[in-house]
C-alpha cells in the first residue's frame, strides 16, 4: 500500500476510533442521564399519585372521623336520633361528589343515615366491613374495595369509630366513596406517548387499567403478571422491566400506605430511550460526515505530504543510479526552503549528495594516488628484488673467495709444515758442520797428517754445502710461495672488504628489512680489515726469511769459493793451514749464526702456523657468516616478492576502485 493510502487508513481509523469512542461514551453518559431521568420521573409520578390518593383518601376519612367526633356529643346524638332526615349532619356533602352520604350504626343495632335508606329486617351491620373496621382498628380508615350491588361501580367505605365518655366503642360512623375520581385520576396519567397508570387493590384486583379487559379481574389470575404482582405486593416500591406485546416496559410500582393498594406506572422502553436513539443517528450522521470530512482532509494533507516525498523519493533513485549532479529544479528549491521535517529532508539530502560527491571525488583523486604509489611501489620493490638478488649473488662471490681463501690458508699451512721439516733438516745440517768445524779447529794440529782426510772431508763439505744451499734455496722458494698467498690473501681480503661495504650499501637501501643484513656485512668488513692486518704481519716475517736466506746463500756461495781455493790451493794447505784453520773458526762463527737464524726461523715459523690456523678460522667464519647472509639475503629476497605481489595486487585494487568512482555521475 502506498503512503497515500496508509496516511488515508491512518487518519480514518484514528477518526474513527475516536468518533465512535466519543460517541459511545456520550451515548451510554446520556443513556445512564436519561435513566436516571426516567427513574426518578417514574417514581417521582407514581409517588405523587400515591401521596394524591392519600390526600383524597384522608380528606374523605377525615370528614369521617369529624362526623364520629360529632355524634360522640350527647346532645348532638339526641337531636339525630329525633329527626335523622333532618340533620345537617348526615346530609351528602355538596362539595365532595364522591361520598354519597353518611350514615351511622350503633352497638344495639340502631342505624341511622341521612338518605333515610330503611335496612331490611335480616340487615346486620355488625358483620359489616366499615363496622368490622372501625371496631377492629379502633381509628379512623377506609375498608376494601367493594362493588355496590346497584351500580357495580368500585366503593370504599370511610369509616371512624364512636366512642363514649368511658372511651368505650359505641358505633362507628360511615360514608361510601365512589373511586370514579380516583381511578379516573389514574387513567388520566401520561408520560410521554405511550406510558400509563394502573392501581391494584389489596386482594389484586384491577380497579383502573388502560386495557379494560383486565378491570375488574384478579392480577393473581393472568400469570403474565404473576411474578410481577407478587413483587410489587411485597415490595413498597420498586421497578420492574419486563416484556408486554411485542414491547419492553418499565414499571415503578408503590403501596398505598393507607389501604395496601398498589399504584403502578407503566413506560415503553422504546418510547423512553427513543432520545437514545435519535442521540445514535446523530452521532452517526456525525461520524459519516466527519469521516467524509476526514477523507477529502487525509488526501489533501497525503497529497501535500507524498508530493515532496515523491520528489524525495526520485533524488534518491537518482543517488541509487549514481547520479551525484545537482538538481536545481523549482519543487527542490521550494522544498528546500520549507521549515518543516519535508524541509529538513529535503536540507539533508541536498546535503548528503553533495558530500557524496565531494566524497567521491576525494576518493577518485586518492585512488588515482594509490594507484600511482602502488605502481611506483611495484617499482621499487622490483628494484629492491633485484638488488637483493645482485646481493645475493655477491655473497655467493664472497662465500666462494672466503673458501678459496681457506683452500688457499690450508695449502700455505702445509708449505709451512714443509717449510718446518726443511728447517729441521737444515738446523741438523748445521749442527753436523758446527761438529764436524770443532773437529777441524781440534784436528789443526794433524792437519797435515790427515790431509787426505781433509780432502775427503772437503769434498763431503762441498756436498754438504751444495745439499745446504739446495735447502737454502728450497727455503727461498717457500717463502716466495708464501708471500704469494699472503698477497692473495690480502687481495682476497680486500675484495671482502668492498664486497662487505657493497653489500651494507645495499642494505641500507633495503631499510628496516636490511638491517640484519647490514650488521652482517659490517662484521665481515671487519673479518677482512684482520685479514689484512694479519697479512702484512706475515708479509713482514716473510720478508725477514727471505733476507736471512739470502744472507745463508751468500754464505754458502763463500764457503763454496773457499772450498774452491781449497782445492786449488790444495798444495799450498800446509803453508795456510792457519788460514784455513782460521776460516774454520770464521765457518763456525757463521754457522752459529746460521743456528741462530735457523733458531729464530723455526720460532718465526711456529708464530706464522698459528697465524695461518687463525686466518684459517677467520676463514671459515668468513664462510659461515656469508652463509647467513646469503640466507638473510634469500629471505629479503622472498619479502621482496611477497611486497612485490601485493603491490601489485594494491595497484589492482586501486585500479578496481577508481573504475568503481567512475560509475558515479559529478
Amino acid at each position: 500500500m502506498k503512503f497515500k493510502g496508509k496516511l488515508t487508513v491512518v487518519l480514518l481509523v484514528a477518526f474513527a476510533v475516536i468518533i465512535a469512542a466519543t460517541s459511545m461514551i456520550g451515548y451510554f453518559n446520556a443513556r445512564n442521564i436519561l435513566e436516571e431521568g426516567v427513574y426518578a420521573d417514574g417514581e417521582a409520578e407514581a409517588e405523587s399519585l400515591v401521596q394524591y390518593i392519600e390526600a383524597w383518601l384522608g380528606q374523605k376519612v377525615a370528614s369521617v372521623a369529624t362526623l364520629a367526633g360529632i355524634v360522640e356529643d350527647p346532645y348532638i346524638m339526641e337531636r339525630l336520633l329525633e329527626d335523622p332526615l333532618k340533620s345537617d349532619y348526615l346530609k351528602p356533602t355538596g362539595f365532595d361528589e364522591d361520598m354519597v352520604h353518611y350514615y351511622l350504626g350503633f352497638v344495639d343495632g340502631t342505624f341511622i343515615t341521612g338518605s333515610g335508606w330503611v335496612p331490611p329486617e335480616d340487615y346486620d351491620m355488625t358483620v359489616r366491613l366499615w363496622y368490622m373496621e372501625a371496631k377492629e382498628s379502633g381509628k379512623p380508615g377506609v375498608t376494601e374495595v367493594y362493588q355496590d350491588l346497584n351500580t357495580d361501580q368500585y366503593m370504599v367505605s370511610a369509616t371512624a369509630p364512636i366512642y363514649d365518655n368511658n372511651h368505650q366503642f359505641t358505633g362507628a360512623a360511615v360514608s361510601d366513596i365512589y373511586l370514579d375520581t380516583l381511578t379516573q385520576t389514574v387513567d388520566e396519567v401520561e408520560i410521554g406517548e405511550s406510558g400509563y397508570g394502573f392501581l391494584i387493590s389489596q386482594d389484586g384486583t384491577v380497579l383502573t387499567h388502560p386495557s379494560e379487559e383486565l378491570i375488574n379481574t384478579n392480577f393473581n389470575d393472568h400469570s403474565f403478571f404473576d411474578t410481577i404482582y407478587q413483587e410489587a405486593v411485597e415490595k413498597e416500591r420498586g421497578v420492574q422491566h419486563y416484556r408486554e406485546g411485542g414491547m419492553n416496559k418499565i414499571l415503578f410500582h408503590q403501596k398505598v400506605p393507607s389501604t395496601g393498594w398498589v399504584l403502578g406506572v407503566v413506560l415503553d422502553e422504546d418510547e423512553v430511550y427513543q432520545p437514545l436513539v435519535n442521540l445514535r443517528n446523530q452521532y452517526m450522521l456525525i461520524g459519516g460526515l466527519g469521516m467524509l470530512c476526514v477523507i477529502l482532509l487525509s488526501v489533501g494533507i497525503a497529497q501535500k505530504t507524498v508530493s515532496p516525498i515523491k520528489h524525495i523519493s526520485q533524488s534518491m533513485d537518482r543517488l541509487a543510479q549514481f547520479d551525484l549532479t545537482e538538481n536545481q529544479s523549482h519543487a527542490n528549491i521550494s522544498y528546500q526552503n520549507r521549515k518543516d521535517e519535508i524541509g529538513d529532508m529535503t536540507r539533508s539530502l541536498i546535503s548528503l549528495q553533495e558530500n557524496f560527491a565531494k566524497l567521491v571525488k576525494d576518493i577518485r583523486g586518492h585512488s588515482q594516488q594509490l594507484a600511482t604509489s602502488a605502481e611506483e611501489l611495484t617499482a621499487t620493490s622490483q628494484q629492491s628484488s633485484s638488488a637483493s638478488q645482485e646481493v645475493a649473488k655477491t655473497i655467493e662471490e664472497i662465500a666462494k673467495g672466503a673458501t678459496d681463501q681457506a683452500q688457499n690458508v690450508e695449502t700455505a699451512v702445509q708449505n709451512v709444515n714443509e717449510m718446518e721439516n726443511s728447517l729441521t733438516q737444515n738446523k741438523e745440517y748445521v749442527l753436523s758442520v758446527k761438529n764436524i768445524t770443532e773437529e777441524i779447529q781440534q784436528q789443526k794440529d794433524k792437519g797435515i797428517d790427515v790431509m787426505d782426510k781433509l780432502s775427503t772431508t772437503m769434498d763431503r763439505s762441498s756436498q754438504l754445502i751444495g745439499v745446504m744451499g739446495e735447502a737454502v734455496q728450497s727455503n727461498q722458494a717457500s717463502a716466495d710461495k708464501i708471500d704469494n698467498a699472503s698477497s692473495m690473501i690480502q687481495s682476497i681480503a680486500d675484495q671482502t672488504n668492498l664486497l662487505a661495504l657493497n653489500a651494507a650499501i645495499e642494505a641500507a637501501r633495503a631499510g628496516e628489512q636490511g638491517r640484519g643484513f647490514a650488521v652482517v656485512a659490517e662484521e665481515i668488513r671487519k673479518l677482512a680489515e684482520e685479514s689484512n692486518t694479519f697479512t702484512g704481519e706475515i708479509k713482514g716475517i716473510i720478508e725477514e726469511l727471505k733476507e736471512k736466506s739470502l744472507t745463508a746463500v751468500q754464505a754458502m756461495s763463500e764457503i763454496n769459493e773457499a772450498l774452491d781455493i781449497e782445492r786449488v790451493s790444495k798444495d799450498e794447505t800446509e803453508t795456510q793451514f792457519s788460514k784455513i784453520a782460521d776460516a774454520v773458526e770464521e765457518a763456525g762463527i757463521l754457522v752459529e749464526k746460521l743456528t741462530a737464524s735457523s733458531n729464530t726461523i723455526e720460532t718465526n715459523k711456529d708464530h706464522l702456523i698459528q697465524i695461518m690456523e687463525n686466518l684459517s678460522a677467520i676463514s671459515e667464519e668468513n664462510a659461515a657468516g656469508t652463509e647467513e647472509a646469503s640466507a638473510s639475503v634469500e629471505e629479503q629476497t622472498a619479502s621482496m616478492e611477497e611486497i612485490s605481489s601485493a603491490t601489485e595486487v594494491l595497484s589492482d585494487m586501486a585500479a578496481k576502485m577508481d573504475a568503481a568512482m567512475w560509475v558515479f555521475k559529478l
